[in-house]
C-alpha cells in the first residue's frame, strides 16, 4: 500500500511508478492532506525521517523496531489511507474542486457534521465553511445539500 501526496498525481515519474505498483498487485492512493513519510516493513520495522539530529543529511532517518511505536505508526498510516482517494479514481474527478474540498466531501458523506469534519481533517470549522462556500460558487449550487447530492452522483459514475 503506497500513499502519495495529491500533487504527485501530476508527476510523470510518479505515474510510471504507480503503474508498476498496480501491475505487481499493489494499491496506491493519494491524500490531499499532509502526512508523515514512513516505510513499514513486515508490520515490525518502521523507517522515518530524521527529526532528532540537527544538521543531519537530508535523506537520513531512523529505523524503529519498538513494538508500540511501530503499532502507533501503523494506525497513523491506516487513518491517512482511509481518508485518501484511490489512484484510479483520480481520473474521474473533473469537477474543478481542490483535493481539500474533496476530502471535506468524503468526510461529510460519512454523516459527520461540519464541525466534526474540521476535527477529522485538522481544519478550523471556519475553514470548512469557507471551502463549502467556494464549492457552491464553483459548482453553481445554492446549498450543501445540493453539493452532497451532486457528489453522490459523481461517486456512482
Amino acid at each position: 500500500m503506497t500513499l502519495y501526496a495529491a500533487l504527485a498525481a501530476s508527476d510523470e515519474q510518479t505515474r510510471t511508478s504507480v503503474s508498476e505498483i498496480a501491475a505487481a498487485g499493489g494499491q496506491t492512493r493519494v491524500n490531499a492532506l499532509p502526512f508523515q513519510r514512513m516505510v513499514i516493513v513486515d508490520r515490525t520495522h518502521l523507517f522515518v525521517d530524521n527529526f532528532v539530529v540537527a544538521d543531519a543529511e537530508s535523506n537520513s532517518g531512523w529505523h524503529v523496531f519498538d513494538r508500540a511505536s511501530v503499532a502507533s505508526a501503523r494506525e497513523t498510516y491506516r487513518l491517512a489511507w482511509e481518508r485518501s482517494t484511490r489512484w484510479e479514481d483520480l481520473r474521474r474527478t473533473t469537477s474543478g474542486l481542490t483535493a481539500r474540498q474533496e476530502a471535506i466531501l468524503r468526510e461529510l458523506e460519512t454523516g459527520q457534521s461540519q464541525q466534526q469534519v474540521g476535527v477529522s481533517l485538522s481544519l478550523a470549522e471556519r475553514t470548512v465553511a469557507k471551502e463549502l462556500a467556494a464549492m457552491k460558487t464553483t459548482l453553481a449550487m445554492k446549498s450543501v445539500a445540493q453539493i452532497m447530492a451532486w457528489w453522490g452522483r459523481q461517486q456512482r459514475d
